[in-house]
Parts: C-alpha cells; sequence; structure tokens
C-alpha cells in the first residue's frame, strides 16, 4: 500500500517579512511521520484571497491530506477561514452549541483573559480593544464598551487599514443603550456621525434607513430626503411605505418631477411576496397604483 502524503500552507505576511518565525512546519512533520504520512510539500504564502484559494484547490488536488497554518484569529487580515470555505464552495455556519459554550465561558472570563493578554503583549492593537469592546457589550457594560470600540476605531485609522463594519455596529449599539445617560438628541447625533461612516464604507440599506430616520427624528427633512434619494438610486428600497416616504418628502422639497418619477419607478418594480392564507408566492408592484398613492 502506498504511504499517504501531505502539503501544508504556511499562511501570513508576517512570517514572509521575516517578523514572526514558523515553528508549525517542524512540529507537523514530526508528528504525520510518526502516523506514517510524508508531508511532501509545504508553501509559504501571503495573506491574499486569490493566493490562498488558488493554493488550496491546487494542492488539495494533488495531496491526500492538505494542512494549513495561520490566517484564523480575529484581526482584519485573518482570512484563511473564507479561503478553505471559498475553495470547496461551501459556506462558513456556526454551530450554536459550540456557540453557546463559548459564549457561556468568554460571559465569565472573557474580559478578565482579554485584559491580561492585552497587558503581557508586545503591542496593543486597534482589534485587542475590539475584542475588549465586544466582552463589554456582551455583559451589558455598554458605557466600557464604547470606549474601547472608539479606541478601536481610532488605532484602526492610525494603523492605517479601515474599520471592521462590526465595530460601527456595536458603537451605535451603546449609543442607543446609553441615550437617557448621553441625553436623546446628542445620542442622535452621535448616532448619525456613525451610520454616515457606515453608507460611505459599507453601503447597505439598514444604513441608509436608520440614517434617513435618524434625520427625521432631528427634524432634517432635506438630508432624510437625500438619504432615502441615495437608497433609492442604488435600488436599495423595496417597499411601498419607503416609496412613499421619499415621494413627500420631494414633495415638500419641491421636487414634483422627482417625486412622480419615484412613484412610477415603485409601480414598475417588481418584488416576490407569499400570500399568508395560500402560502402561494406572487409578484407584484412595490407601490400599488391606487388613487389614494396618486394623489
Amino acid at each position: 500500500m502506498e504511504q499517504p502524503n501531505a502539503s501544508m500552507l504556511i499562511i501570513g505576511d508576517e512570517l514572509l517579512s521575516g517578523r514572526t518565525q514558523d515553528t508549525n512546519m517542524y512540529y507537523l512533520a514530526n508528528e504525520l511521520t510518526e502516523v506514517g504520512i510524508n508531508l511532501s510539500e509545504a508553501r509559504f504564502i501571503r495573506d491574499d484571497t486569490a493566493t490562498i484559494v488558488a493554493n488550496i484547490v491546487e494542492l488539495s488536488t494533488r495531496f491526500d491530506y492538505l494542512f494549513t497554518s495561520g490566517g484564523i484569529g480575529p484581526t482584519h487580515d485573518d482570512i484563511t477561514t473564507d479561503c478553505v470555505a471559498q475553495a470547496f464552495r461551501k459556506q462558513v455556519t456556526i454551530r450554536s452549541d459550540a456557540f453557546k459554550i463559548l459564549k457561556k465561558y468568554y460571559d465569565e472570563k472573557g474580559i478578565e483573559l482579554i485584559l491580561q493578554w492585552m497587558s503581557e503583549v508586545e503591542k496593543v492593537t486597534a482589534q485587542s480593544y475590539s475584542l475588549l469592546g465586544q466582552a463589554y457589550f456582551q455583559t451589558g457594560d455598554f458605557k466600557k464598551a464604547m470606549s474601547s470600540m472608539e479606541t478601536a476605531v481610532s488605532m484602526a485609522e492610525e494603523e492605517g487599514y479601515k474599520p471592521r463594519e462590526n465595530w460601527y455596529v456595536i458603537l451605535a449599539a451603546c449609543i442607543s443603550e446609553l441615550k437617557d445617560q448621553i441625553g436623546e438628541k446628542e445620542s442622535l447625533l452621535r448616532q448619525v456621525d456613525i451610520y454616515e461612516i457606515l453608507v460611505n464604507l459599507y453601503p447597505k440599506k439598514l444604513y441608509f434607513i436608520q440614517l434617513g430616520g435618524a434625520y427625521g427624528q432631528l427634524n432634517r427633512e432635506r438630508d432624510y430626503m437625500i438619504t432615502l434619494k441615495a437608497a433609492y438610486q442604488k435600488d436599495f428600497l423595496d417597499k411601498e411605505s419607503e416609496y412613499l416616504a421619499l415621494t413627500q418628502l420631494l414633495l415638500l422639497n419641491k421636487n414634483p418631477y422627482w417625486a412622480a418619477e419615484v412613484l412610477v419607478d415603485g409601480q414598475k418594480k417588481m418584488v416576490t411576496i407569499v400570500d399568508e392564507k395560500t402560502k402561494e408566492e406572487k409578484i407584484v408592484p412595490v407601490v400599488k397604483d391606487t388613487e389614494k398613492n396618486i394623489k
């Protein structure tokens, strides 16, 4: 019987730059030899999605086993998990039972462990503060969570990369939870600042709607109109109430031509809905062609 073989991908810019020395290959080679598997090839590659995926696809077809090392932590360049899923055309999922066990453990011990780790590492990074902020948020300490996430965002900008989307989301959630202490108007103003960043860095319908809603509560009708119009131009709007709200705002701001165009587009746009009684799918216009809507 032919002896099985294996290959290894060692992933990380820090390894190729010489900042970090790899010890995993030596360990793996010894362990594989003990069980009768030849480590036939090892490659050092950088933190790049296309490079990682291409190497996984190639080596997984040439060898009986493929091992990866590096790139599975919480930092912005840890992309190995997603790359493995992409290479094998799979989705990354979270096991609910494992998540519950980890959540219980880290709710009890997480903050203590993160603070201890931060006191021992050579350099505390933005990622460190983001982990701490998430831990505080999970325990309901929104003030410390907000402070940690603000530090994470600031440090990420100083380190030269884009802060992660969920950092801003957690910041906005903290501000909302603390609105009684901050004050309702100040809370809205600070949320506006965050949603303005989110719609630019991570443009999603939810953030446009949240930004528009905050503008509306601050009586900034023109800004509300501009935000909804931007969402409309990106084809994010898919509810009758959203089209009608934009139409009304355009009319209030003396833009009848645009108001008519938005209304007509809403009548032309088709969406799929499920009939509550029959459970059958129907394709219907977003805006119903009724006399009330036309007026």
